[in-house]
């Protein structure tokens, strides 16, 4: 019998006129659901090993996708120079290079092992590539496969063990509020260049919200008639950003973007930007 008819099975009970007799059926039916639809849950899938009918796994080639990746980026004469790597890659090749470093350093998952047979597995690079791809396009798992050889299952847990890792290795300095040694810095910075006072530089731009609710779009509606988000951000001149925020209906104008922001300091006052 399914939980949903061991439920149906209760609900008159549930109905009886003692308080306590009503609140006993009651729990006594959740507690019955809960056991139903725990064994109705279908087991988690178990990846590889020797099932019959099983079909075998697909040589993918990845030693040579791997070997294609370091020729087209990383060897001492790549196919692609460092301008096409930094504009694919979001980033510069020795910024590459460091976060491999690091997050095969913080989790055993990017080391390149052999499996029980002694096939040997995706390089780091491999990995970290495929994470990136999906992180800077949007790209979904199973269009690893074609170039880097990842399959559908294994990108979607590099890109898990990916962002995990970043945040331990990177997190506590990069993902943290200013504190009063940045403010003091970066306003000597900006006192030079003319601008006494100022932290950093507030930027905002729209994003076209293309399917935003009918009962919305009053509220959303910029100056050029469509519906948009606004997403702003506080940067430095070290590129650092300070804080960002996505949200803010596209009916807000710059002023009254101005007075809305501000953000916490730690060890300071709440500082206002207007």
């Amino acid at each position: 019998m399914s939980w949903r008819a061991q439920v149906e099975k209760l609900l008159p009970t549930a109905h009886a006129d003692d308080d306590d007799a009503a609140e006993a059926a009651v729990l006594s039916m959740i507690e019955a659901a809960l056991t139903a639809a725990a064994l109705e849950r279908p087991k988690k899938k178990r990846r590889g090993g020797s099932i019959p009918g099983k079909a075998a796994n697909i040589d993918r080639g990845r030693e040579a996708a791997d070997q294609r990746l370091y020729e087209d980026y990383f060897s001492p004469s790549p196919t692609y120079p460092e301008k096409l790597f930094r504009r694919r890659f979001r980033m510069s090749s020795r910024l590459f290079d460091r976060i491999v470093t690091a997050v095969t350093e913080n989790d055993v998952y990017f080391t390149q092992r052999r499996d029980a047979i002694g096939v040997i597995g995706f390089s780091p690079r491999q990995k970290v590539t495929a994470a990136l791809r999906m992180l800077c396009y949007g790209l979904c798992a199973d269009a690893m496969d074609e170039y880097l050889r990842i399959s559908e299952t294994t990108a979607p847990e590099a890109f898990v063990h990916f962002v995990k890792s970043v945040l331990t290795c990177f997190g506590v300095e990069y993902l943290r509020e200013p504190t009063a040694a940045d403010i003091a810095h970066h306003a000597a910075i900006n006192a030079k260049r003319g601008f006494p006072g100022m932290f950093g530089s507030l930027d905002c731009t729209h994003w076209e919200w293309k399917n935003c609710p009918v009962a919305w779009r009053g509220m959303y509606q910029d100056r050029d008639g469509s519906a948009s988000m606004i997403l702003e951000a506080v940067a430095t001149q070290n590129l650092w950003i300070w804080h960002s925020f996505v949200g803010v209906p596209g009916l807000t104008t710059t002023l009254m973007l101005l007075i809305g922001l501000h953000f916490s300091l730690i060890g300071c006052e709440e500082v206002h930007l207007n």
